[in-house]
């Protein structure tokens, strides 16, 4: 239609005359290809929004009692409604802008959109009068064929154009209003099932608070208000009346429906198990990150900054909300508890600057002092000295671990690693540190082909103990014994002085294999059972061998010991209940009367009388 100054508009008006009734219909000029006509249409809409009403009052006597069963009740309820808006909205598309309502007056048979946009209004005796709007309606019969069909002509002003293009106007209108009126409903109704889900959290198993508040962030784009507590409750203030409230929750953004159909299988079927969950035959467990062994579990969460250690008020390296990360699922604090019960934590310390080492299921994370790269953790900036948190070690799976203050030794399937100060770890004499590398037995061809002989991931075999202390490194194998490091006064007994820059074997007696071995700052001694070997410092015959000078290779003890405490200038020995001294003894040991003889010195392991 061409914009004009002055627009004209017409319609005809044909009453329809039926038995009992008065019927007028206001229709555009029929379509040639129309099949039914308005009425017929309208009628059978009729008959069909009776049929949905009554399957509706049907449906609303049905009482479930499970909040999920009456979920689903409530969409078909709605559902049905949708049936009939959208059975409307088609016979509104199909004949323009009419929507008729049929009465038993013909003045209350009006098309409701053109009421607003023509101020029509129609008598009893179907005369037309219009309200103060530009134009004018007649009744004229010789216009058609029909009986008394009316032409109704109305001239629009410009400023009426608008009107005159939107025929929905009033629709529209009552559409939006009702959108609106909904929107706040579901406003109110999702803010009422948050409050009541924060105060019942405690009773109800998931996270109900935070999936309702996400809902309500993605469907209203802000915070849920607070709770107004002089506003009627819509629910009651219980349990049943939050699984009420999130049932009849209906949204349309994507996001807040998932999390709303979420809540409700909370509420149904309980939350989501992350421990002990049932399988049905033949079923897997889900792929998720709580379904993973509890190792993995613990070694991820360490990597991603949960802070190990839950009850210490105090820790200046982690935030407290890094124990947080725990709390996520009974599978994260489960994980964290079979660690802390199963896992070890090794404490070294070097002039007052400690380093963490832990170790479970086959991970190893390290944290704290790092000049010489104790920690075995690789960074970025050479000159960090000190790692706040826990970052992993990487080495194959670790079957044990042995910590000292200089270095520290993993045996793995795939051989032995080690880092830290080389000199202990066979891998020369510097004072050097060094990232996580294999330690090797070139001088030691025995255990070299014995290892080499071990099928692969089976290379852990090798070790039957190993003993460390700062700087010195003894390792048992069935090939022989090894040792690697310091070596003053010949206390790793190779019959010289020089540090052993890589692992060189042991002369020790036949048939002796140590299990166990205590260093002492000067000397080393080495036990199998009851029988000791020595070496190392002897200046005052503090080793109890019967004479004096270092001792540069391991020889035996003369009597049987289960320990040794080895002190500057004399030993103490102790066998079952017994104490043995040699060496030369300090003054209160003298005075205290606990030698049968006063000599200046001992050669020999000497009874100490009524020490113990």
């Amino acid at each position: 239609m061409q914009k004009e100054e002055m627009l004209s508009y017409s319609h005809r008006i044909r009453p329809t005359f039926t038995e009992g009734t008065t019927t007028n219909t206001l229709d555009r000029p029929q379509k040639q290809n129309n099949v039914q006509t308005w009425t017929e249409v309208q009628e059978v809409a009729k008959n069909a929004d009776k049929q949905l009403e009554q399957l509706k009052n049907a449906l609303r006597t049905i009482h479930f009692t499970k909040p999920s069963a009456r979920s689903i009740l409530s969409d078909v309820c709605a559902s049905l409604t949708m049936l009939s808006s959208n059975l409307e909205e088609a016979i509104f598309e199909e004949f323009s802008a009419y929507s008729p309502v049929e009465s038993s007056t013909a003045s209350e048979y009006v098309p409701s959109p053109a009421r607003e946009i023509l101020g029509l209004d129609l008598d009893e005796n179907s005369s037309a009068q219009a309200s103060p709007v530009q134009g004018d309606i007649s009744l004229d019969p010789t216009t058609s064929d029909s009986p008394a069909q009316a032409t109704v002509t109305l001239e629009l002003s410009p400023e009426d154009e608008d009107m005159q293009e939107e025929p929905r106007g009033l629709l529209d209108t009552i559409e939006t209003m009702a959108a609106e009126v909904n929107l706040e409903s579901t406003r109110r109704a999702l803010a009422t099932a948050y409050h009541l889900a924060v105060k019942h959290t405690q009773t109800v198993s998931g996270d109900l608070p935070s999936l309702l508040k996400h809902a309500y962030r993605h469907q209203f784009g802000g915070p849920v208000p607070a709770d107004d507590a002089s506003s009627p409750a819509a629910f009651n203030d219980s349990i049943e009346g939050l699984c009420d409230a999130v049932a009849t929750l209906t949204v349309t953004n994507h996001r807040a429906a998932v999390m709303i159909k979420h809540a409700r299988r909370i509420l149904t079927s309980g939350p989501r198990l992350s421990m002990n969950i049932p399988l049905l035959e033949g079923e897997e467990l889900p792929d998720r990150l709580y379904t993973l062994l509890q190792g993995t579990i613990w070694a991820i969460l360490l990597q991603a900054g949960a802070d190990p250690v839950l009850f210490i008020e105090s820790h200046k390296d982690y935030e407290p909300e890094a124990k947080c990360l725990w709390f996520l699922c009974r599978k994260f604090f489960f994980s964290f508890r079979q660690a802390d019960k199963d896992g070890v934590c090794h404490i070294a310390e070097l002039y007052g600057k400690k380093t963490f080492t832990r170790h479970y299921a086959g991970r190893v994370f390290a944290r704290g002092a790092n000049e010489n790269k104790q920690t075995g953790v690789a960074v970025d900036d050479a000159r960090q000295i000190y790692l706040p948190q826990y970052r992993r070690v990487h080495v194959p799976p670790v079957v044990e671990i042995y910590v000292s203050k200089h270095h520290t030794i993993a045996v793995t399937p795939r051989g032995l690693y080690g880092w830290g100060i080389k000199c202990g770890l066979g891998m020369g004499s510097q004072r050097f540190g060094t990232l996580p590398a294999r330690l090797t037995f070139a001088a030691c061809p025995f255990v070299a082909k014995y290892e080499a002989s071990l099928p692969m991931w089976h290379k852990d075999e090798l070790v039957t103990a190993l003993f460390m202390t700062h700087g010195r490194t003894v390792l048992v194998t069935p090939a022989g014994t090894v040792a690697s490091g310091g070596n003053d006064y010949g206390m790793l007994g190779m019959g010289d002085v020089r540090a052993a820059a890589s692992f060189v074997r042991l002369q020790l007696p036949t048939g002796f294999s140590p299990d166990r071995v205590q260093f002492g700052n000067c000397a080393t001694a080495l036990m199998d059972g009851k029988r000791m070997v020595i070496a190392g410092r002897n200046y005052n015959g503090q080793l109890g061998i019967g004479r004096t000078g270092d001792i540069t290779t391991f020889t035996e003890v003369p009597i049987s010991v289960d320990s040794v405490d080895f002190h500057d200038e004399f030993s103490i020995f102790r066998f079952e209940d017994q104490l043995y001294l040699a060496g030369k003894p300090d003054n209160s040991l003298r005075r205290g009367g606990y030698l049968s003889e006063n000599r200046y010195e001992y050669l020999l392991p000497t009874a100490m009388d009524d020490f113990l």
